[in-house]
């Protein structure tokens, strides 16, 4: 496959299923994709039992594991004001934001 997207950095603000999707594709395309989970709990799609599966032992979800390939992940709370800085700090080193996070969520987290 080429990898139209080489070069470029995706920073991933989103959980469950359809905005990891879309940032795994960018990745199999060859973007750098950082995902930003919550800091204690990481995305709940971990947690997930899918097609009757229950996740494993470690935090491993088959459905998880389809929807976040070739990324690299990172867990920050992003409720206090170092994680937010973090944040922001990927961000502006990003060529791509994507998010799920309603606005209302956006705006508490600045």
């Amino acid at each position: 496959m080429t990898k139209v997207m080489k070069g470029i950095r995706v920073l991933e603000l989103a959980e469950f299923g359809m905005v990891p999707t879309a940032a795994a594709v960018l990745s199999d395309w060859g973007a750098d994709v950082i995902k930003v989970e919550h800091a204690v709990r990481g995305d709940p799609t971990r947690g997930l039992v899918a097609m009757g599966i229950k996740p494993g032992n470690g935090g491993f979800s088959g459905i998880w594991e389809v929807f976040n390939r070739g990324k690299r992940s990172i867990g920050i709370d992003m409720q206090n004001e170092q994680g937010r800085q973090i944040v922001l700090d990927l961000a502006a080193r990003a060529d791509i934001v994507v998010t799920n996070f309603l606005p209302r969520t956006l705006r508490k987290l600045r």
